[in-house]
């Protein structure tokens, strides 16, 4: 991917702090070019003219450097997606899905892009609604497993393709049936649960108190998403930085 970072509080002197941070955003890439551009003040792809998306944590890392971060336009890199969900949801906008159904079981909604296999990721995920007593679950998800599952959880078997914790404190772990025995926190509506993922080894999750909890993910999954699970019509959730 060619991209390029056009900014104009910034001088030539910044080249390499600019390579850097977009090389920190894809990283691998070796067609990263920056130019400077003072007449100009967004990010631009150049082969489709459109906003290249940044991680969550880029935006601390330019707020880290010191480097303006106020005059930078990035895109907000996640959205939920129209097809790879539970149609007992919509998404609202991209950032925004909402259950308009109620469902005995589990229901699944991925959130895309797919996630770096190589380096850690974070999301928030903000549970705007949930009516009293009911269960709703953030995580990741093997996108083939929750296709073949129909984005329902069958609690009789394994192979769910969710790595979750659910509201109630509990996880879910695609290996086992429903499980865990960690009961840290529960949260609720208006809750931010703040979502890390590191590749092949665990999803951690933290509260609006800073309160922990976690689920040992498989080495071996590929294609993960962020996702969101629930059962009940009227749940919300937000996407956030």
């Amino acid at each position: 991917m060619y991209g390029v970072f056009h900014d104009k509080f910034i001088n030539t002197d910044d080249a390499n702090l600019n390579n850097q941070l977009l090389s920190y955003y894809y990283g691998n890439s070796d067609q990263v070019e920056i130019q400077y551009d003072p007449l100009n003040q967004t990010i631009t792809n150049l082969r489709q003219q459109m906003y290249v998306s940044a991680s969550p944590s880029s935006m601390q890392y330019i707020v880290a450097m010191g480097k303006n971060a106020a005059n930078y336009q990035i895109s907000f890199p996640f959205k939920f997606s129209n097809n790879l969900r539970s149609f007992s949801s919509q998404v609202n906008d991209d950032r925004t899905l909402i259950v308009n159904q109620t469902k005995s079981q589990l229901q699944f909604a991925q959130i895309q892009p797919s996630l770096n296999l190589l380096n850690s990721t974070t999301l928030n995920i903000i549970i705007r609604k949930l009516p009293a007593n009911q269960l709703v679950g953030v995580g990741i998800c093997n996108q083939e497993l929750m296709m073949m599952n129909q984005h329902t959880w069958d609690p009789t078997k394994s192979g769910s393709g969710a790595y979750m914790m659910i509201s109630n404190g509990k996880t879910l772990n695609s290996e086992k049936n429903y499980n865990d025995y960690q009961t840290i926190f529960t949260y609720n509506e208006g809750d931010t649960i703040q979502i890390t993922y590191y590749p092949g080894q665990r999803l951690e999750f933290f509260d609006n108190d800073s309160k922990y909890n976690n689920v040992t993910v498989s080495k071996y999954i590929r294609n993960v998403n962020f996702c969101v699970a629930f059962t009940t019509l009227n749940t919300e959730f937000y996407l956030t930085y």
